[in-house]
C-alpha cells in the first residue's frame, strides 16, 4: 500500500491563488476526495492505477488506508480466482477432450430419457447429429423396450446400474451394449442426468454364439462318431456271423441235389444272408469302416431282386404291378445302396396302403427313357 502524504506548505501551494478568500469546507473536500479515489479504482485489475497524494491530517486518511487494505486482499483474491478458473479450464478441456475421443460409448441423459449429450464414438456408432433430438427409449430395439422402464427404476433406486442393452442404429442394423450407468450430482445435491459408459458387444455375443453352436456340432460329431464305431463293432461281428451261415449253407447246398425240397429252403437262407451281408456292407460304409464303391450296374436286376422278399411280407390288400421295358438301363452306383432304398420305399408304400389298400407300380423305361417307380397312396 502506498498512500502519498503532502505537508501544509504543499496543500497551499495546490489552493487556487485567483481566490484570495477561498477556504473550502475539510470534510466537503475529504468527501470530495475519498469518492473521487473510490471511483477511479479498477476492481477487476491489479493495484490502483492512479495513486492521490493524501495528507496524513486528511479527515479521512484512516479510509484511505483501509481501502488500500481492501484493495490487496480483493487482488490476492482475484489471482487466486483467476488461477482457479484457469485450472478449471485446463480440466473442462482435458474432460472433454477425454470424453470426445474416448473408445467407449458415452452418453448423457435425463430421467425421461432424453439425450443430452454424446462423444463421437456414440454418435459414430448411432449414426446421429447433435441438432437431432434424440431419446434413449426410442433407440432400444422393439422387442426389448418393455425393459427400459425397468432400467430406469433401477436407477432411481440404486443410483446405478450396468448390463447389455440392443439398441437399434439409424441405418437399422442392431447393436448389443454392455453399458456401465450411474447418477450424477451438482455440488448441492441436485441431479444433473445419467452418465452412460458403454461398449459394442455385437461382435462378441456373435462369437460366442457361433462358438456355442459349432461346439454343440463338435459334440454331434463326436456322438455319432461313437454311435458309427459301436454300429461298425457291431457290423464287423454280424458280418463274421453270416460268413458262418453263408458258407455253412452253400456247403449243405452242395451236399444235396437240387431236385431236393431242402434245396429250395437252403437257397432262400443263402439269398437271405447275401441280403444282410449287403446291408452290412451299407452299415459298415456308413461308419466309415468300409467305402462305398459305385459300378456300372444294371438296374433291372436289382429292382427284380429286391422285390422278392417284399411280397412275402406285404399284406394281401396291397398288389404289387410291375412294367418293365426291354432294354439295358445300367447307372453308376452301390448296388446294395440302390437295392435298400427301393425296399424303403416299397416296404413304406405297404403300409401306408395296409389299412385301405390299393397298387404300387414299379416301371422301368429302359436305355435313354425315363425310369421311375411310381406308388400311389390311397
Amino acid at each position: 500500500m502506498c498512500i502519498h502524504c503532502t505537508d501544509a506548505g504543499a496543500r497551499e501551494k495546490s489552493e487556487p491563488e485567483s481566490d484570495p478568500d477561498f477556504d473550502p469546507d475539510p470534510t466537503e473536500q475529504g468527501v470530495h476526495d475519498l469518492f473521487s479515489f473510490i471511483g477511479s479504482i479498477n476492481w477487476e485489475q491489479k493495484g490502483i492505477v492512479s495513486e492521490p497524494a493524501i495528507r496524513e491530517d486528511h479527515p479521512f486518511f484512516i479510509l484511505f488506508q483501509a481501502i488500500w487494505l481492501i484493495k490487496d486482499e480483493l487482488d490476492d483474491l482475484l489471482r487466486e480466482r483467476k488461477a482457479t478458473e484457469s485450472e478449471l479450464r485446463k480440466s473442462e478441456e482435458k474432460y472433454r477432450e477425454l470424453f470426445e475421443k474416448g473408445s467407449d460409448l458415452l452418453c448423457f441423459h435425463d430421467l425421461d430419457g432424453n439425450i443430452l449429450d454424446t462423444n463421437l464414438a456414440f454418435k459414430k456408432e448411432y449414426g446421429w447429429h447433435e441438432a437431432e433430438a434424440l431419446n434413449l427409449r426410442d433407440m432400444v430395439c422393439p422387442r426389448y423396450r418393455h425393459l427400459y422402464d425397468d432400467y430406469i427404476e433401477r436407477i432411481r433406486n440404486r443410483g446405478k446400474d450396468r448390463g447389455t442393452f440392443c439398441i437399434v442404429a439409424k441405418d437399422g442394423h442392431e447393436i448389443i451394449l454392455e453399458y456401465n450407468n450411474a447418477m450424477v450430482y451438482d455440488a448441492d445435491g441436485n441431479l444433473l442426468g445419467i452418465q452412460g459408459s458403454s461398449r459394442d458387444i455385437t461382435d462378441k455375443i456373435h462369437a460366442a454364439r457361433e462358438n456355442r453352436r459349432l461346439q454343440e456340432e463338435l459334440r454331434q460329431k463326436h456322438t455319432t462318431e461313437a454311435i458309427g464305431i459301436l454300429a461298425g463293432g457291431i457290423a464287423h461281428d454280424f458280418n463274421n456271423i453270416l460268413g458262418i451261415i453263408l458258407g455253412n449253407t452253400e456247403l449243405a447246398m452242395a451236399d444235396i441235389p437240387e431236385s431236393d425240397r431242402a434245396w429250395e429252403k437252403l437257397k432262400k437262407v443263402r439269398n437271405a444272408s447275401l441280403r444282410a451281408k449287403d446291408m452290412v456292407k451299407q452299415l459298415m460304409s456308413l461308419t466309415r469302416m468300409d467305402d462305398m464303391a459305385k459300378e456300372r450296374i444294371e438296374i433291372l436286376p436289382i429292382v427284380e431282386s429286391s422285390l422278392k422278399p417284399l411280397q412275402a411280407s406285404i399284406p394281401q390288400s396291397v398288389d404289387i404291378q410291375t412294367h418293365f421295358s426291354a432294354g439295358p438301363g445300367e447307372i453308376m452306383a452301390d448296388p446294395s445302396q440302390i437295392r435298400q432304398i427301393l425296399i424303403h420305399l416299397y416296404t413304406n408304400a405297404a403300409h401306408a396302403m395296409e389299412d385301405k389298400g390299393g397298387d404300387a407300380h414299379n416301371s422301368h423305361g429302359g436305355k435313354g427313357k425315363r425310369c421311375g417307380i411310381e406308388i400311389p397312396v390311397s
